[in-house]
């Protein structure tokens, strides 16, 4: 993910489809952004369904990607 593209997708109009693309651009599978985030594979699918998640959502889906992207914990 490029510097900054958290910021960037957290603060303007996300859909769910720019979620997903994020995801999927950074090869992280749904179970690994719902373990960080405590919830359900499903309900990662129906964020990323959504037409526009809230900036909270947002930016807990995105700050989740980025640590599975760094290999953290």
């Amino acid at each position: 993910m490029v510097a900054g593209m958290e910021t960037t997708l957290a603060s303007r109009s996300t859909t769910g489809l720019d979620l997903k693309l994020a995801r999927v651009a950074r090869g992280v599978p749904q179970r690994e952004i719902a373990r960080r985030l405590d919830v359900s594979p499903q309900r990662i699918s129906g964020i990323e369904a959504s037409y526009r998640p809230t900036r909270r959502i947002c930016a807990r889906f995105l700050a989740a990607l980025e640590e599975a992207g760094d290999g953290s914990r």
